[in-house]
């Protein structure tokens, strides 16, 4: 699917994302943020596939909007911590998002990595085209491996949830 700024490439027969790219622009309107809350709580589905490794997700943006992103075509379930850079590898996600937004004209791409048939990534590849000249890209695990703090915390939010 093609859109004015960004190429969001799918894998028609398992219904998910397989590369989403484009060339960095301001955003053309203001963040819809009514629209992102009406888009379904992705927690739902990260428990449903995953159960016991479910971790904290946010609606993230494969091409944030503050990059020239779409809404509801971009969004996926996004490890919370990562999407909002409250760790080492989410600072570096950030940085590089950061980058990306604050450098318009940019080529830069977001490559979800799969490990099983939902849509949730495993890992998540970025990559930034620097000057025109270098790739600067960076791998980050999306879902969190077992025993990770991240899935502990996930496990008992759900479960405050359910007795609420």
């Amino acid at each position: 699917m093609l859109s004015d700024r960004c190429v969001y490439a799918f894998d028609r027969l398992v219904e998910r994302l397989v590369v989403a790219y484009g060339i960095s622009s301001k955003p053309q309107l203001p963040r819809d943020r009514s629209r992102i809350r009406g888009f379904p709580d992705v927690n739902v589905g990260v428990r449903a596939v995953l159960g016991e490794r479910a971790f904290l997700a946010d609606r993230g943006h494969y091409l944030a909007h503050a990059s020239g992103g779409d809404l509801d075509i971009n969004l996926f379930p996004h490890r919370r911590d990562l999407n909002r850079g409250w760790k080492d590898d989410g600072r570096r996600f950030r940085q590089m998002e950061r980058y990306v937004a604050a450098h318009p004209g940019t080529f830069f791409y977001h490559r979800p990595i799969y490990d099983d048939d939902s849509w949730i990534p495993n890992e998540l590849e970025y990559g930034v085209l620097v000057d025109d000249v270098h790739w600067w890209v960076s791998a980050f695990k999306n879902k969190p491996a077992e025993g990770d703090p991240v899935t502990a915390a996930a496990r008992l939010a759900s479960l405050n949830r359910v007795q609420e």
